[in-house]
């Protein structure tokens, strides 16, 4: 059975990168709020004085105006800004504080400051008349609260035991959950999935040869299926693009089970439903890779694009030729120069089959290809044609490393 590791594993590191990058956000809010006792807080002080209005016409129902202005003095002296700053150095946000603000940055809300300054003021506003006397107001004096257009329902919450609800916390870890959605589905595309390599994958190239070099350039632990056999310690990996490069390429994974799977662009993994229209049409090409199972998947340091190989065979003929090299290796085949019968120049594969003419002369390298070796050279097609059916590739076994049965030696 596939235990989804590198999914798993992907997951659990953008969900703690997340959670270090939520914390941080929360505690740089609060330093800000310890600095400046919020920056709108003259406009937040003007909206609470309608709890200072509640207040004083509940206890002074015939006061006089002379009453109101020291009640009013005092109140705005403890919501000064200097008092507000001290006030902040010494609040401890509760948890449910905490998790609410954090909610809300995860919602979309940036740095959280501007629900941590609404939660801040709430704090300071207990603070200063107390939980017992809001409680008290609320519960006998609606019709003032309905006077001064506050919200008995919004209040009612706030001055409750589980002032943000009962699922604080829940709501959350919904809310990273989604966010880390987004983080996994945006951070690779079909080839880092297909790979298992934590960082998209866009194999360049002028055509199909090219792009396939640069994947085995850039991840050794991938080689050309071939006409080799798939080993117990690798998986397969079918890549489609077009045959002269340029924009739009597919990779798909087949796992042990069977099951091939596909990740399309920044959408979800999904079982493979088939290939997009225009890649089955016939300028596009298809490679088998054999990828090793155990391989490094996170934190791999990629390499520079210019330390990158963007070569096709001739050109990688040209390069040995130029340094002088009587021996190179091209998609996993390794290839001599020889001199024909006639003094030219030849290039055979390892078992002394004739595979290309070369002419090269006055800095140019024409290298042609015997017909009947190009499939050979390229080696991306591999000795068996897949058959998939409902997500399913049907004929697995067949790319399998073949056993040989030691009874039937000798036969």
């Amino acid at each position: 059975m596939y235990d989804y590791y590198f999914e798993k594993e992907f997951r659990r590191i953008k969900r703690a990168g997340y959670c270090e990058y939520l914390e941080e956000t929360y505690k740089n809010t609060l330093e800000r709020i310890r600095l400046d006792g919020v920056v709108k807080h003259r406009e937040s002080v003007y909206n609470l004085l309608s709890f200072l209005d509640i207040y004083f016409e509940d206890k002074y129902p015939d006061g006089s105006s002379e009453l109101y202005d020291n009640e009013y003095d005092r109140f705005c002296e403890a919501f000064s800004k200097e008092n507000m700053i001290e006030f902040a150095k010494r609040y401890q946000f509760t948890e449910d504080e905490i998790n609410y603000i954090k909610s809300n940055i995860c919602n979309g809300n940036f740095d959280g400051y501007e629900k941590a300054s609404e939660v801040f003021f709430i704090a300071k506003l207990i603070d200063y008349f107390g939980i017992d006397v809001l409680k008290d107001l609320l519960n006998r004096r609606q019709d003032l609260f309905k006077k001064n257009n506050v919200s008995i329902q919004k209040y009612s919450q706030l001055f409750s035991d589980r002032p943000y609800g009962e699922d604080i916390k829940t709501k959350l870890d919904d809310a990273i959950d989604k966010k880390v959605d987004w983080y996994v589905n945006d951070g690779i595309n079909c080839g880092g999935y297909a790979l298992k390599i934590d960082y998209p994958v866009f194999p360049c190239g002028n055509n199909f040869s090219q792009m396939v070099t640069r994947v085995l350039d850039e991840f050794p632990f991938t080689r050309l299926l071939g006409e080799t056999d798939l080993k117990d310690d690798e998986y397969l990996v079918i890549y489609r693009a077009r045959k002269e490069g340029g924009f739009g390429h597919h990779f798909i994974r087949v796992d042990d089970d069977g099951i091939v799977r596909e990740k399309d662009g920044a959408k979800p993994y999904k079982i493979f439903e088939g290939w997009n229209n225009w890649l089955e049409e016939d300028d596009v090409c298809e490679a088998f890779f054999a990828v090793k199972k155990d391989h490094k998947m996170f934190g791999v340091e990629r390499k520079p694009d210019s330390k990158l190989k963007l070569l096709d065979f001739s050109q990688t003929v040209g390069i040995a030729i130029e340094e002088k090299s009587n021996e190179f290796s091209y998609h996993n085949h390794v290839f001599r120069f020889k001199k024909s019968e006639d003094g030219e120049i030849i290039v055979i594969d390892e078992k002394g089959k004739f595979i290309a003419d070369v002419v090269a002369e006055d800095g140019q390298c024409l290298v042609e290809v015997s017909d009947d070796k190009m499939d050979y050279v390229e080696n991306v097609k591999s000795r068996v044609k897949p058959i998939i059916e409902n997500g399913v590739l049907i004929n697995f076994d067949e790319f399998k490393e073949r056993k040989k049965d030691v009874s039937d030696e000798g036969r």
